[in-house]
């Protein structure tokens, strides 16, 4: 049986939100993770804009967003930030979370992900039945990479979220709530749908931000 490659863990323990203190924090992850050529990369910034509802504690904080940014500019990178709430836009979701304030100076604003592009992500189940077609944003498939920065919390149907469940706001808008509804009873089918997600998008690390997590009624 084959053996699946490691995969590159850091954990750092940050007490608050203070961007000088975040911006070290950032710095030291990724140099504790194998070099990446970020150099002329569209690197595209997902954070969890879940909804306006509870924004200040249910959205990725901005001040974790903007420290990425930063050292992804640092290294000649090419940041752009975007997500698709499964209701409204990501820019009004932003704007609650107070996004605009905290990414000023950067020259980068908050955009929705949209142009899905319909994809076959199969299979979902041991046996090899239960594929499923879903809509995803062709610009996430077309960045050259992604830094998915989601929010640690409890969610209804998953228990708990930390990292990769995050990448699944690369699936346009409304679609992510029918998935939910048509495969959250079929044992194991949403995670594997969301894994299946993860293979088909471009090269992704996830940095989560759990200095205050949502630790009931998640995920809004």
């Amino acid at each position: 049986m084959a053996t699946a490659p490691p995969i590159p863990v850091a954990l750092l323990r940050q007490q608050d939100y203070d961007p000088a203190a975040l911006r070290r924090a950032v710095d030291r992850l990724f140099s504790a993770l194998p070099p990446l050529p970020l150099a002329g990369e569209a690197v595209l910034v997902k954070p969890n804009l879940v909804s306006r509802t509870n924004a200040a504690l249910s959205c990725t904080r901005p001040e974790v967003v903007r420290a990425v940014c930063e050292h992804l500019l640092d290294h000649g990178a090419r940041p752009f930030v975007a997500d698709s709430p499964a209701f409204g836009s990501a820019e009004r979701v932003a704007a609650a979370a107070g996004y605009p304030e905290a990414l000023r100076g950067l020259g980068l604003r908050v955009a929705s992900l949209k142009r899905p592009v319909a994809l076959n992500l199969a299979p979902l189940s041991p046996d090899g039945a239960g594929g499923v077609r879903i809509g995803v944003s062709r610009t996430a498939l077309e960045a050259d990479r992604i830094v998915s920065l989601a929010k640690v919390k409890a969610h209804g149907q998953f228990r708990a979220t930390a990292s990769t469940k995050n990448l699944f706001g690369c699936v346009c808008g409304c679609r992510k709530a029918l998935a939910h509804m048509r495969l959250g009873d079929r044992e194991g089918c949403m995670e594997a749908m969301i894994l299946a997600l993860r293979e088909a998008l471009p090269p992704a690390l996830g940095l989560a931000d759990g200095i205050e997590a949502m630790h009931r009624g998640g995920p809004i």
